[in-house]
C-alpha cells in the first residue's frame, strides 16, 4: 500500500513537472514570437498599412522621446508598442523632463506633451501632438531629411487654399502639411515663372482656360523635370486640353452620369469610381471614391516614349453624357453613338522619361522621369467631399506618387466609428422568448 502510494506520489510530481514545463515552454514561445490580432471593425488598434511599409523599409534606427507627464504613460506605450511590434529598429522612451533635465534640454524640450522623433543619422523633429500620422511623418522626415514643396496654380478661377466654404481646398492644404509637404499659393500673373524648389504643382480646376505662354511654361518644365496634378471639372479650356491630349490624356467634353451611385443615395452626377485597375495609386485602397459632376477621360497609348494608365473606372451601367442641355432640363438618357459608354475613366496617369538620353546616362545613374495625373473632377478634393469614402487617401496617393515618395502610398490611419447591433422586431423576439423566458425557467 505504501509502495502504490509513493508511486502514485512519483508520478503526480513527475506529470506536475512536465505540466509546468509544456506551460513554461508555450509562454517563451509565444513572448519570443508575439502575434497580435485585432478583430475590430475596420482594424482600429492597428496601424495603417502606410506605417507598417515606412516601418518595414527603415535603414536607420529611429527613437522616439516622449516628455510627458506619468499619468500619460500608458496611451502612449500603447500606441508606440504597436511600432516596435511592427519593426526591430523602432524604440521609444518614456521621459519626465522634471526627473531628466539635461536629456530635454537637449531637445529644446521645454513643456510636457512633447515628443522627440530622431533617427540614427541625428536629424530629429519634435511634436506636440501624438497621432499616427504624426508619427509617420515624423520618421519620414528625419530619414529622408528633405520636404517637398507643393505650388498650387491660381489665378484663372482655380480652387482656393484657403477658402473654407464647401467648395473650398482648404482642407487640402491642412492634410499635405500634416503629410510633412510645404504648400504655396503661386500665381503666375505676379511671378511669371515656376519656382525652381517646386517639386509639384497642382492645376485645381481652373475656370477659364491658360493662355499660350502659360503653356509654354508648363511645356518647358516637362522637357526636363516636373510632376503637376490636374483636376480639371467640366469646363471651356481649350488650351489645357489640347495641352494634356500631347501627353495622351483626353479630356471628353462630357459629363460622367452613375446610376450605380445613385442607387446609393447619391445623385446621378456623383461618379462612383469602384473599379481600381493595377497602378501603384490605388493598390491598396479597397473603398470606392466619388467624384460630384466629373468628366471622363479618354487614352492614347500608341506613343511607346510614354506610358499611359488608367487608375480607375466606373460601373458599366455608368455613361458620358454629351448633351449637357438635357442634364440642365433634368432627362438626360443614354444616347448610343453620340454619348460615351460605360464604364468611363475618371483618373489617369502618364509618365515618361526626360532629361538625359540613356546614351548619356553615367553608369548607375537612373534617368529622370515626369509624371502627371489627371481628373476629371475637381469637387472630390473638395472641403465638403474631401473625408468621403477613399478620396482623402486616393488624393494624397496621387501626391506621393507625383512626389516620387512611393512610401507614402498606403492606407491612412483607421478611426473608431460608431457600428451599432439593429435587430428586427421578428429578431427580438426570437431572442426574447428563449433568454428571458424559457432558459430561466
Amino acid at each position: 500500500m505504501k509502495r502504490k502510494t509513493v508511486e502514485y506520489g512519483s508520478n503526480a510530481i513527475l506529470f506536475t513537472v512536465i505540466t509546468l514545463a509544456c506551460i513554461i515552454g508555450i509562454n517563451l514561445l509565444a513572448v519570443k514570437n508575439e502575434k497580435k490580432i485585432d478583430m475590430t471593425v475596420g482594424n482600429v488598434f492597428s496601424l495603417a498599412p502606410q506605417t507598417i511599409k515606412v516601418l518595414k523599409s527603415l535603414e536607420d534606427n529611429i527613437t522616439v522621446y516622449a516628455y510627458i507627464r506619468p499619468e500619460q504613460g500608458r496611451e502612449t506605450a500603447d500606441l508606440l508598442g504597436l511600432y516596435k511590434y511592427e519593426s526591430g529598429k523602432f524604440s521609444y522612451q518614456i521621459i519626465d523632463p522634471d526627473k531628466k533635465p539635461a536629456l530635454a534640454k537637449r531637445h529644446n524640450v521645454t513643456k510636457y506633451g512633447t515628443f522627440v522623433v530622431k533617427a540614427d543619422n541625428g536629424k530629429w523633429e519634435a511634436l506636440q501632438k501624438l497621432g499616427e500620422n504624426e508619427i509617420t511623418n515624423a520618421i519620414l522626415k528625419v530619414v529622408s531629411g528633405e520636404t517637398k514643396v507643393i505650388y498650387v496654380l491660381g489665378g484663372h478661377g482655380e480652387r482656393i487654399l484657403t477658402d473654407t466654404n464647401p467648395r473650398g481646398w482648404s482642407g487640402i492644404k491642412d492634410i499635405l502639411t500634416q503629410a510633412g509637404y510645404e504648400v504655396k499659393g503661386l500665381n503666375w500673373f505676379e511671378t511669371g515663372k515656376i519656382p525652381e524648389d517646386a517639386d509639384l504643382l497642382i492645376v485645381a480646376g481652373p475656370r477659364n482656360d491658360y493662355t499660350e505662354k502659360e503653356i509654354e511654361l508648363l511645356r518647358a518644365r516637362f522637357k526636363s523635370r516636373g510632376s503637376v496634378l490636374f483636376t480639371m471639372d467640366p469646363a471651356q479650356t481649350p488650351n489645357l486640353v489640347a495641352f494634356l491630349k500631347e501627353w495622351g490624356i483626353t479630356l471628353n467634353d462630357d459629363m460622367v452620369l452613375d446610376t450605380v451611385s445613385e442607387k446609393l443615395g447619391f445623385g446621378p452626377l456623383v461618379a462612383a469610381m469602384a473599379t481600381y485597375l493595377n497602378h501603384p495609386v490605388v493598390k491598396d485602397i479597397k473603398a470606392a471614391s466619388f467624384y460630384p459632376v466629373s468628366r471622363s477621360l479618354t487614352l492614347d497609348t500608341s506613343n511607346d516614349k510614354i506610358e499611359v494608365l488608367a487608375i480607375g473606372q466606373t460601373a458599366a451601367q455608368s455613361w458620358g453624357e454629351t448633351d449637357l442641355v438635357s442634364i440642365e432640363k433634368g432627362a438626360p438618357k443614354y444616347d448610343e453613338g453620340r454619348d460615351f459608354a460605360g464604364p468611363r475613366i475618371i483618373a489617369a496617369t502618364a509618365e515618361w522619361e526626360v532629361g538625359k538620353t540613356s546614351e548619356k546616362l553615367k553608369i548607375g545613374e537612373a534617368p529622370k522621369r515626369a509624371r502627371i495625373v489627371v481628373v476629371g473632377d475637381s469637387d472630390f478634393a473638395s472641403n465638403a467631399t474631401l473625408g468621403l469614402s477613399s478620396n482623402r487617401d486616393v488624393f494624397l496617393n496621387m501626391i506621393g506618387w507625383l512626389a516620387f515618395d512611393e512610401a507614402r502610398i498606403s492606407i491612412r490611419p483607421n478611426k473608431a466609428g460608431f457600428h451599432p447591433l439593429v435587430f428586427t422586431s421578428d429578431q427580438l423576439k426570437a431572442i426574447f422568448w428563449p433568454i428571458v423566458v424559457i432558459l430561466p425557467l
